[in-house]
């Protein structure tokens, strides 16, 4: 039996050790290779250290599109901007700025080597890309990491303003068990420890197929924002900036008792609208969002599969996640919870990193005392309260995203 060594409020997280190697594997691509044909360098071996520290953990948030953005023919992404949409997409960019031909985003993989102290098998892990539409190199990464139940295309209106306006890089991993990552076969590898090594391990690969790292800036939705502080107890370096949503190092009972209610569910659906319907029951608190707005939210979030024994002709819709990233969850107890929050506020006040937090005003997750307390320890996180939402901001707004983009452009 593992032992159970930390939690960030949400789930036990078992035994990564010391020394975890998770090198020695491929680089990527350049990002920019099909114009440039590829990037030469070599890379150095990459440890984490000191993963005992993390969790397992939290929530739905944010954004997404509908399928047809998997295959480039998306008609766009909705900004909300004073009660109008403004469309985003490679065609009718000049909303904001240039436009441009390159057809985003894209998807990638890489396979994350096994982490034979815990157990965890190597695995194949999912991330989207989004290059600048300049087309000139990028000068800085924005590393957006998703909530619980969520997958990387959450980011996708934050990532085409961004790629429109500047020369940024934005890169958005499925999470293990998680949109078209791969699923553990074993319940208890879902937890920080693992997703921290295989977040560093992207990190190195991406940063090693470019001419020189570049500054990177890690955004965390919930969970994301957790593992970011995981990853961050194990290397200090792993970010220059941080941008939690959400998300702080004491989280309220009520909130994770309500996500455990939903989290791990395995409902199936006899149509699309009638899991749109669901996933619109679990995302009340994200926000004021028009019925397009909710569409392009949850489309993603849906898959229709119907294979062998495990076919079912009337209710073939389902959920995109793997329902034993649940177990962990829902181990929890307020005893636990309470336990280990100074662990949490241990993690948060040795960043070092220039920090924004995000905090939906009705959030049941973190407390408005909590957010003033991030303001007043630690890296001192600058706040932004997002008025009329709560857990947790869907990053569809334009002045939401506009509060990433300064502090992106901060010196």
């Amino acid at each position: 039996m593992l032992q159970a060594i930390g939690v960030f409020a949400i789930a036990p997280v078992f035994g990564a050790a010391a020394g975890l190697h998770i090198g020695g594997f491929p680089r990527l691509r350049a990002y920019g290779a099909q114009k440039s044909g590829g990037v030469a360098g070599t890379r150095a071996d990459f440890h984490v250290v000191r993963l005992q520290q993390c969790a397992a953990l939290i929530g739905p948030i944010l954004l997404k599109l509908e399928d047809d953005l998997l295959k480039g023919q998306h008609e766009g992404v909705a900004l909300l901007v004073g009660g109008d949409f403004l469309c985003l997409n490679s065609k009718t960019m000049t909303d904001f700025t240039r436009a441009s031909s390159v057809e985003q985003p894209s998807g990638h993989s890489v396979l994350c080597p096994a982490q034979t102290t815990l157990g965890v098998p190597a695995h194949r892990l999912h991330y989207w890309e989004w290059i600048p539409q300049s087309g000139r190199p990028a000068c800085q990464i924005l590393f957006c990491v998703h909530g619980l139940s969520r997958q990387g295309l959450d980011f996708a209106a934050l990532a085409e303003y961004l790629t429109a306006k500047h020369d940024i890089l934005v890169i958005a991993p499925d999470v293990a068990g998680r949109g078209q990552s791969d699923w553990l076969d074993n319940s208890l590898h879902y937890h920080a420890g693992v997703y921290a090594a295989d977040m560093q391990h992207l990190i190195n690969e991406l940063q090693s197929a470019l001419p020189h790292p570049l500054p990177l800036t890690w955004l965390g939705t919930s969970m994301g924002g957790l593992i970011a502080m995981a990853a961050l107890a194990a290397n200090a370096q792993v970010c220059d900036k941080l941008i939690l949503n959400d998300v702080a190092p004491r989280l309220e009972w009520d909130a994770l008792a309500r996500i455990g209610q939903y989290i791990g569910a395995e409902p199936h659906f006899a149509s699309k609208q009638e899991g749109l319907d669901y996933c619109k029951t679990l995302s009340v608190s994200f926000g004021q969002l028009s019925a397009d707005e909710w569409l392009r939210l949850n489309t993603p979030q849906l898959r229709q599969r119907c294979t062998g024994d495990a076919c079912d002709l009337e209710r073939p819709w389902h959920l995109h996640y793997d329902p034993k990233i649940a177990v962990l969850t829902k181990a929890v107890t307020p005893e636990l919870v309470a336990q280990q929050e100074p662990l949490a506020w241990g993690l948060y006040d040795n960043l070092r990193q220039p920090t924004l937090l995000l905090r939906g005003e009705n959030s049941d997750l973190i407390s408005a005392a909590t957010a003033a307390e991030m303001q007043a320890r630690g890296p001192q996180a600058q706040l932004l309260t997002v008025p009329n939402c709560g857990h947790a901001p869907a990053l569809q707004d334009l002045a939401q995203i506009q509060a990433i983009e300064a502090f992106l452009l901060e010196n």
